[in-house]
């Protein structure tokens, strides 16, 4: 990846967000601060490689973010790590619920949010690289498919304006095709 990764942080603690885009910058990444959850998906675009989510925000929380994140088919793979204090198993559950790919508590630890970090965007960039090759794969089958279809037409011609007899029979010597020729 020749780029800097993008990630957004999203936290309406105005210190917790810059705690974070501090670590953040320390690691080589680009922090994209937002202050709640409208402002982050505003700021969400396929240049964003990961999400930072603070759970409890006013208006819309941290589930309702990462819901609505994956709910739209242009950013719905940027994986999401939920940071918070709540560390009950219901509030974990219902963040994965919610979309998000992993949960960190606060206050956030540098090496773990490292750590998960770049286990992530390693799947992100596999995930990539397949989505990739699969679209290769479907021109390059595209151009085939156009390449046959176009070699089929030069055989037709050949083959019905041709003056000589021509035929094709099958492994039981049945007639599976003749030319014009052979009918007149």
């Amino acid at each position: 990846m020749n780029r800097t990764r993008r990630i957004l942080v999203v936290d309406d603690d105005a210190r917790n967000r810059e705690i974070l885009c501090e670590i953040l910058q320390s690691l080589g990444y680009v922090p994209v601060p937002a202050g709640h959850g409208m402002e982050a998906l505003e700021q969400l675009g396929p240049d964003i490689d990961l999400v930072l989510l603070d759970v409890m925000m006013p208006d819309m929380d941290g589930y309702e973010v990462a819901a609505a994140i994956r709910r739209d088919p242009v950013v719905r793979e940027i994986p999401i790590i939920m940071v918070t204090v709540l560390d009950a198993r219901e509030d974990r559950l219902q963040a994965v619920e919610a979309g998000a790919n992993d949960f960190i508590s606060k206050p956030v630890e540098r090496l773990e949010l490292k750590v998960r970090m770049d286990s992530l965007l390693k799947m992100k960039d596999a995930r990539d690289a397949l989505k990739r090759h699969l679209s290769d794969l479907e021109e390059t089958v595209k151009r085939r498919t156009e390449a046959l279809a176009e070699s089929e037409k030069r055989f037709r011609v050949m083959f019905d304006g041709a003056q000589d007899l021509i035929f094709v029979k099958d492994s039981r010597f049945r007639y599976t095709e003749v030319n014009p020729a052979m009918i007149e």
